[in-house]
């Protein structure tokens, strides 16, 4: 009797697990029937991006979306979008850093965008523009969007050898991001030419002054205090106008050429 008992429980508890395990699957085979009849009810896009420095619209977003899709993404079954494809190809995008896309329980697709931010225009002396974004990555102009950044112009992507024009490109990024973490200068000045040779000369929006800085180097973060303690001792002293030029090549001194002087 007590063997019977045994084997009866043994069987009751097999039954069990096989009934677990059947009615996992039926919930599983229906919950993946069910969300196949899933259809988007609506797009809902979501750009990041720095104020006043926008360069796509959700208008942009929608109209690939729906070149991509055939088309057609509201009521389309959920099942059927490919979304790490249209990811991949919305990051092919320029002004796109990044693109993730998924659908919440009302079935709306939500499409999130981070837009790579302008850190610094450039245009050569062949009138070639474009920016370049915080992460140092080559962005085309926008035909309907402008933005206040750094302006760097003159000889870049313009027949220098391309190892000496990135070397250039990478110490005029250096520079100007030097510049913008400085309070006084980020508002001072906003444009930088940049030489055949390959030296920097800073231009300020007021005065009658240019700034020589010669090539960057080691010393760059010393001579741009240089400059700013000259701007805050001497120039607020004696006047914005009374300097044509103001020579920070070195790192040792600041050199002023008043306007009478001859270089």
């Amino acid at each position: 009797m007590k063997r019977f008992l045994h084997i009866l429980k043994r069987v009751l508890q097999i039954l069990f697990v096989v009934a677990v395990v059947v009615s996992f699957a039926v919930t599983l085979v229906a919950t993946v029937n069910k969300e196949k009849s899933y259809v988007c009810s609506s797009v809902q896009i979501d750009i990041d991006f720095e104020d006043d420095k926008q360069l796509i619209e959700d208008k942009e977003v929608m109209e690939e979306l729906l070149h991509l899709s055939g088309g057609k993404i509201v009521g389309k079954p959920l099942q059927s979008i490919d979304y790490r494809t249209l990811e991949k190809v919305l990051e092919r995008n320029p002004y796109i850093a990044n693109a993730e896309l998924f659908y919440d329980q009302k079935q709306s697709l939500h499409v999130d965008i981070k837009q790579r931010t302008p850190f610094l225009r450039v245009i050569n002396t062949n009138d070639v523009s474009y920016y370049l974004s915080e992460d140092r990555y080559k962005m085309p102009l926008h035909g309907k969007f402008t933005t206040d950044v750094f302006l760097a112009y003159g000889y870049l992507d313009n027949g220098r050898v391309a190892a000496d024009d990135s070397i250039v490109k990478s110490q005029l990024f250096d520079l100007v991001l030097c510049l913008a973490s400085d309070t006084l200068l980020s508002a001072f000045i906003d444009h930088v030419y940049v030489h055949e040779s390959g030296d920097f000369e800073l231009i300020p929006k007021t005065g009658s002054h240019t700034v020589w800085f010669g090539k960057s180097n080691e010393f760059m973060k010393v001579r741009i205090k240089n400059l700013t303690e000259f701007y805050k001792k001497v120039m607020v002293k004696r006047g914005w106008n009374k300097y044509r030029q103001l020579n920070i090549e070195s790192a040792n001194q600041v050199v002023a050429l008043k306007k009478t002087e001859i270089q």
